[in-house]
Parts: structure tokens; C-alpha cells; sequence
């Protein structure tokens, strides 16, 4: 019952309040071009499986279940995003649930703790400068597809990897083989999500070997034992350097090379403003709630206690040591592959501050396990939380790289289709259709080649019986029609 609300409230919040309209030039490109799930070296992007075939999948299955019933092409695309990702977010908190049950074994409790989570991710980027922002949303849907959803399939998989979740000694072939895929698709999901997971195991195994260096091995021995005791960390490790290889076969990665120059102080300027964007309520509240856990860890060790007690010091220590290397490292890589590919994508809020959430979390499960009464907290701090979220006021950023009203953009996806199919019910085979005039000539779409990629998606999704040959034109009058500026 409490994953179904979670999940009817999510569908909710990105079919009415902030729907996911496609509209620029990639949305129109990627909602129907599937690749196969294997990598491809020197393609343009090799590696990035994932959400090359979750978002055709998703669209298709909008086409032809949903839109059957409504009629309408774009709502039944937005409905069929907001089903992938919700779910993708209830599987989320579902690993989060998973690490809570079976390391700190909190009972009822933790509902109340998964739900303010879920609710604290709607915080960081509630400011004017980061322009409210919440960590599921993107510039775009493309972006939701290929950034966010790859975060967090990414963590959930990291949940699963600190609870301790191993592959089936037993004959158990379909969980070991969900387990295989599910590692196969983090891998293969996008250079900058693909961290995550990577940064887990490698906490998980960089820990196990200084515990190895402490019990009195050398260097290199106690490599060999991490890496035989750790077989399948050390392949994850091993297959995530091979992704980033093969990635860098690819057309992006060397366009990135010929046209862009490694720009690090720019990206470290952008990485300081979001830093300084980040709402402050959110920042206090994360870090003071991570101290006061370290500040009882810190005083109730020195005292000792039970076993259990000792055990569960020891494993808060062990995955607050494991968020904090994954942090670290995560961040420098981000910044230093944004260096390479584009300044510009350290600003994004999901991939860099996913390790907080983690950190808070592990943080309020070790107080409320260490100290029972202060669940008698959570209430208060729910409302708290709900206060700053939901009723504050502030309305969160739309999906939509235009910076058009979602409404407008799907009357304008509507007006590209309508200027369509009237053209081919008048038996034309080429036509130009009017857009909305914009200072930039290749986005949101592009002049030169957006044509013919909406004339691709429309006759692969049956909305046209031929695929025309469309010249996308501006035109101030659709700017008038509705009411943009430009």
C-alpha cells in the first residue's frame, strides 16, 4: 500500500502538475531510435545502452496501449514517461527500503524515513539561482532518459551493493541472471551515471583492503586476496573501465576532442555557482543531520556496548567511510569529464549530490537504531519536510529545454503533427512547417536536420503513412498564435 501512493502520487505529480512533454530536436530524434542492447564500438555513443532502449520502448508503449484510448500523441507519450519513471523512482526507494530492512533492521519506521527522503529530493534545487529545480527532473525529456533514470538505476544498484547483496550461491538462475543484467545496463547507461555504481564497489572493496593492510598484510598480498575474495566487485570495476574505453571510440568523444578544449577552471567556476545555488535549508538540514549521527557514533564507541551495538557502530563507519570516498571521487570525475565534454553539465544536481541522500539516509537509520526514541522525531521532522517542499509555495522547474509554458509546448507539438498530416492529406510529399521564430537557429530545434528526424518519429509512430520530407521554418505569426516571445 505504501509503494502503490508513492507511486499513483508520482504519476500525478509528472502527468498533470509537471508533464513530459517532448518538443526540441532530441526529443523528437530518441523517442524513436532504438539501438541494439550489445556496445557498438565507434557508433556515437558506444556504450550508452540504457536509455537508448528504455525511452523508444517507453514511447512505443505510449503509441500503441495508450493512445488507442486518448487520441491524443503527445499526452499518451507523456503518460508512458511518467509510468517508467515513476516506477524507476518506487524501484529506487525499494533498494533504499531493502539496505534499511536488512542492515539496520528498522521496522514500521522506516516508512515514515523513506517517505521524507523521497520528499528531501525535491529540495536541493529550490532556489531562484538553481531555478527550482528537483532532482528528477532535466532540460528535457531526453534528459530524464539519459541522466536522471541512469542515476537512479545506478543507486539503486549501490543500495543493493552496501546491503550486501551477492549473487546466488545456489541454482537460482533467473535472479543471478536479473542481478547480471541489471549490472550489464548501469555499466552501459551513460558515461556520467555509470559512476555510481562503479564508485560503490570500488568504496566497498578500497575498505575491505585497508581492513586486509591493518590485520598485518602487504601492498600487493592483500590485492590478491581483495580481488579473489571479490570476484564479481572487481569484474564490475574491470567492466567499467572497458565501457569508458570503448566510449572513447566513439563519434561524441571525438567531436568533444576536435571542438572543445579541456576546460577545466570554466567547469570548476560552474561547479562553485551550484554549489553556492543549493537551497540552504537542504544543505544545513543534510549536514547537520549526518553530524549529529557521526557525533553519537563517535561518543557511544568510546563507551562500547553489546555485540549488536559494536556491529551496528562498525557498519554505520564502514558505509559512511564507503559514501564518503564514492562522494569524493564521484565529484572529481564529474568535473573533470564535464572538463572534456561540456562545462556547462556539472550544474545538474542528480548525479553529484546522489551520495548526500545516501549519507543522510544510513545517518537518521543509525540514529534511529542507536537511539529508539528518536523515532518519537520523525513525525516532526515529516512535517517539517512537507512544509518546505510542498506547501511553501514555490513552483518547481517544468521538464522543457524551450523555456515555453509545458502547455504551449505540447500545442505546438500538436501544431507540427496537424501541419503534417494536412500536407499529406493533400498529397504533398515535401512541406515546410512553421515553428515558433528563436534567437538560435540549431535549439530547441534545429533548422537544419530537425525536420527531417520529426518527419522519422512521425512515421515510425503512425501518424503519417509516408515519411515526408519536412524543412522546418520560423515564422513570427506562431509566435503570435501563441502568444511567445522571441
Amino acid at each position: 500500500a505504501f509503494y502503490a501512493a508513492i507511486f499513483v502520487g508520482l504519476m500525478l505529480f509528472f502527468v498533470y502538475a509537471h508533464p513530459l512533454y517532448i518538443y526540441d530536436v532530441d526529443d523528437w530524434t530518441y523517442v524513436s531510435s532504438p539501438r541494439p542492447a550489445v556496445p557498438m564500438p565507434f557508433g556515437w555513443n558506444p556504450t550508452r545502452i540504457l536509455p537508448e532502449i528504455l525511452m523508444p520502448l517507453a514511447a512505443q508503449f505510449g503509441v500503441s496501449c495508450i493512445n488507442p484510448f486518448l487520441q491524443d500523441y503527445i499526452q499518451s507519450l507523456a503518460i508512458a514517461f511518467a509510468l517508467v519513471l515513476s516506477g524507476v523512482i518506487v524501484a529506487y526507494l525499494g533498494c533504499l527500503d531493502h539496505l534499511l530492512q536488512k542492515v539496520y533492521q528498522l521496522k514500521k519506521e522506516r516508512y515514515l524515513l523513506l517517505l521524507m527522503i523521497l520528499l528531501w529530493h525535491f529540495l536541493p534545487g529550490c532556489t531562484e539561482k538553481a531555478g527550482w529545480q528537483h532532482m528528477f527532473c532535466a532540460d528535457n525529456v531526453t534528459g530524464v532518459f539519459y541522466y536522471t533514470i541512469p542515476s537512479l538505476f545506478n543507486m539503486s544498484a549501490a543500495f543493493l551493493v552496501m546491503s550486501g547483496c551477492k549473487l546466488s550461491k545456489k541454482n537460482d538462475v533467473l535472479l543471478n541472471g536479473a542481478m547480471l543484467l541489471g549490472i550489464y545496463l548501469c555499466i552501459n547507461s551513460n558515461m556520467y551515471p555509470s559512476i555510481i555504481l562503479a564508485v560503490a564497489v570500488s568504496g566497498e572493496l578500497f575498505c575491505a583492503w585497508l581492513k586486509e593492510l591493518k590485520n598485518g598484510k602487504k601492498f600487493w598480498t592483500a590485492v590478491r586476496i581483495i580481488i579473489c575474495e571479490n570476484g564479481v566487485k572487481t569484474g564490475i570495476v574491470c567492466m567499467w573501465f572497458l565501457s569508458i574505453l570503448l566510449e572513447r571510440t566513439g563519434g561524441r568523444a571525438r567531436w568533444a576532442s576536435d571542438t572543445q578544449s579541456f576546460q577545466l577552471g570554466k567547469t570548476l567556476s560552474y561547479f562553485v555557482q551550484s554549489i553556492k545555488a543549493l537551497n540552504l535549508i537542504w544543505l544545513t538540514g543534510t549536514a547537520g543531520m549526518v553530524a549529529a549521527a557521526l557525533i553519537v557514533c563517535a561518543m557511544v564507541v568510546k563507551r562500547g556496548g553489546t555485540a549488536e551495538a559494536k556491529r551496528l557502530d562498525a557498519v554505520y563507519l564502514h558505509q559512511m567511510a564507503v559514501c564518503g570516498f564514492s562522494f569524493v571521487i564521484s565529484i572529481v570525475y564529474l568535473i573533470l569529464l564535464s572538463a572534456m565534454v561540456n562545462p556547462q553539465y556539472i550544474m545538474g544536481t542528480s548525479m553529484k549530490l546522489i551520495w548526500c541522500f545516501c549519507a543522510l539516509t544510513v545517518s537518521m537509520a543509525y540514529l534511529l537504531r542507536r537511539c529508539p526514541k528518536t523515532a518519537a522525531l520523525l513525525p516532526l521532522l515529516l512535517c517539517i519536510v512537507v512544509s518546505v517542499t510542498v506547501t511553501d509555495g514555490d513552483v518547481y522547474m517544468d521538464n522543457g529545454a524551450a523555456s515555453y509554458n509545458v502547455q504551449t509546448m505540447k500545442q505546438l507539438d500538436e501544431n507540427i503533427i496537424r501541419q503534417a498530416q494536412e500536407a499529406e492529406k493533400n498529397g504533398l510529399k515535401s512541406v515546410e512547417i512553421k515553428i515558433p521564430k528563436h534567437e538560435s537557429e540549431t535549439w530547441p530545434l534545429a533548422l537544419s536536420y530537425g525536420g527531417e528526424r520529426i518527419a522519422r518519429t512521425l512515421y515510425r509512430h503512425g501518424l503519417t503513412q509516408t515519411q515526408l520530407e519536412i524543412q522546418l521554418v520560423m515564422d513570427e505569426e506562431i509566435n503570435r498564435q501563441f502568444g511567445l516571445e522571441h
